[in-house]
């Protein structure tokens, strides 16, 4: 066992505190730094074709990350930044002056007059339950103070985007150097090393290319169901869609419902039969592919769910990703750190 001497010891204390104090000054940005890190094991092996490709690695990486930008945070963003700015106004004038205002008290009125038949045929009394209706004041003035923090919050949103975008460059186009420093510290061998990289990088990949094309797949769905019912707002429907299809257990079938339910209160049943068909049809997309994308031998289905929705409470949406990760991660790392030894040499 090699001896230390006290200067060794200085040595390695010295750079331990100096290292620590520089990872202090990134914890503000840990979620988009951690976000950012998932999306490179995801892309790393995309890169890396497309750079045996095209030669030029940081080309490369601006151009799937200009892809990304377009197709994904481009939509996201005008979209948030539209509902936000509308909300906004209809606060300055008051929720109860705009005609949506009106709409959807008058759908509650309605639902609430259903509700009171249904329940005078089993000669049950409402009167000391709330009416629906009176629930719409106090729903507009917790939607105005969300609006208030999300515009509050805004700044620094930004600059959390600004952080995943210059770590996801930084990551993809130094990972090289990042993992030779990593196997530099020798902290583990070279074989598990790449053992544990391999499985981050398929289970990163695997659940943000499910995600994507489940989502998607959902999103459009619902939308050009929603499109040919009457529903003009295609590209709000679709966002919002897809971000609900990467909520677990809830996924995308409840938006084509509660559009088909507007479309029944509105008298147009045709619409509404033809939603709930596209509310069936998305939620079957994500109970078929989902499942044959994710497909694992090592994990069962319910602790897979599980573990997502545990995630999801702990990290928060940084869960929908990190999740399956770390589940996967952790059913194969024993294996690779503490591999069995072979039944021949015990017996030798």
């Amino acid at each position: 066992m090699k001896a230390y001497s006290k200067k060794d010891i200085i040595k390695s204390v010295f750079v331990i505190v100096v290292g620590a104090l520089f990872a202090l000054m990134f914890w503000p940005f840990f979620t988009p730094l951690l976000v950012a890190g998932l999306f490179a094991f995801a892309l790393n092996n995309i890169i890396a074709r497309l750079t045996f490709k095209f030669k030029k690695k940081q080309r490369v990486v601006l151009g799937v990350m200009l892809v990304f930008f377009l197709f994904f945070a481009v939509p996201t963003i005008l979209i948030t930044v539209k509902s936000i700015a509308t909300i906004k106004d209809y606060s300055s004038t008051g929720f109860q002056n705009t005609p949506i205002y009106a709409q959807t008290e008058t759908l509650l009125q309605m639902i609430n007059i259903k509700f009171r038949e249904l329940a005078a045929s089993f000669n049950f009394n409402m009167d000391q339950l709330p009416q629906l209706s009176d629930l719409l004041p106090q729903t507009t003035t917790w939607l105005a103070t969300q609006v208030t923090d999300a515009l509050s919050q805004i700044p620094q949103k930004t600059l959390s985007f600004f952080v995943f975008i210059v770590a996801l460059y930084f990551f993809l186009t130094e990972s090289h150097k990042i993992k030779r420093v990593v196997s530099n510290l020798d902290l583990l061998q070279r074989s598990e090393l790449n053992q544990i990289i391999t499985i981050v990088q398929q289970s990163s990949y695997l659940t943000l290319f499910s995600s994507l094309v489940v989502g998607t797949i959902q999103a459009l769905v619902v939308s050009i169901f929603a499109a040919i019912c009457g529903f003009n707002e295609f590209l709000v429907i679709f966002v919002i869609t897809f971000f609900f299809s990467l909520i677990p257990v809830i996924g995308a079938a409840p938006i084509a419902f509660f559009l088909s339910i507007l479309s029944f209160f509105q008298g147009h049943f045709g619409s509404g039969v033809t939603l709930l068909v596209a509310a069936g049809i998305a939620g079957s997309i994500d109970n078929i592919l989902k499942p044959m994308m994710l497909k694992s031998e090592e994990v069962h289905p319910a602790l897979s769910l599980l573990a997502l929705v545990g995630a999801i409470l702990i990290y928060g949406p940084i869960g929908i990703l990190l999740g399956p990760v770390l589940t996967s991660l952790v059913f194969k790392i024993g294996s690779i750190l503490f591999p069995p030894v072979d039944s021949d040499e015990n017996m030798t």
